[in-house]
Formats: C-alpha cells, sequence, structure tokens
C-alpha cells in the first residue's frame, strides 16, 4: 500500500472509530490494518514483547505515516487527543525501540470525537470488547 492509499484507509478507519465506539486508538487502526495480530498486541500488554513496534508487520516509515496521519486528520475534525501511558503491573510500556517521548506520545494517543464528548453518562455504551478492555 502506498503512503496515499495508507491515509485514506487511515481517515476511513478514524472515522469508523469514532462514529462507532466514540474514539480511536492507533492500536485501533494498526490492528484494522493487519499490521499488528490481536495476540501480538496481548503479548506486547502483558509485558512479552520489548516494544511494540517488533511485532508489527509494517516498516518503521508507514508507522511514522500512520502516526502523522492520525495527529492530523484528528485535528481536521477536531477530534480531541488524550494521552494515557500502557501498563503492566505497574512498568510502562514502550511503543518504539527508541523510547523517543515524541513517539511514544504518538503511539499512546486516543482521539475522541467531539459527539462523544457532548453526549449524556446515559447515552454511552456499557459493553467492552477485547480491544477496550485493556486502556
Amino acid at each position: 500500500m502506498n503512503n496515499t492509499d495508507l491515509k485514506m484507509k487511515v481517515r476511513t478507519l478514524m472515522d469508523k472509530h469514532c462514529n462507532g465506539e466514540g474514539s480511536v486508538r492507533p492500536v485501533d487502526v494498526l490492528l484494522d490494518l493487519g499490521y499488528l495480530k490481536e495476540k501480538d498486541l496481548n503479548a506486547f500488554l502483558s509485558g512479552l514483547v520489548p516494544y511494540l513496534e517488533k511485532v508489527c508487520t509494517a516498516n518503521l516509515s508507514k508507522l511514522k505515516t500512520l502516526l502523522d496521519e492520525m495527529s492530523s486528520y484528528a485535528k481536521e475534525r477536531g477530534y480531541k487527543e488524550s494521552v494515557s501511558a500502557y501498563k503492566h503491573k505497574g512498568k510502562v510500556l514502550r511503543f518504539s525501540k527508541s523510547g523517543s517521548p515524541y513517539i511514544e506520545k504518538k503511539y499512546s494517543a486516543r482521539f475522541t470525537s467531539r459527539s462523544q464528548l457532548t453526549r449524556k453518562p446515559s447515552e454511552h455504551s456499557h459493553t467492552t470488547s477485547c480491544r477496550e478492555s485493556f486502556h
């Protein structure tokens, strides 16, 4: 997939998640694109993988394009960005081999649609998917 196609796919997936679940994270898009397998994500979240990029099938250039496009599109659409650390047994998990704070922040972002933020608590879904159980 070339970068133009990747960017369009990222935008489509972000809208799908934000319109459905109300928010989207890079790991959601990585799973949807097939760049990350559920079993590898679970291994990462269990602390069995030193960093997430190690189990991603896309090269670093594609991953950077994906992360940059997510940030750019979120600003364009007015999605709210929040960042939270991924932890296992109190230890912060790393996403990149370098551990660069800039890259780590991009991977740990969650983008929430403005319409989701204005919904009343009773309107929020109370179901939790496998993907949502680890944030």
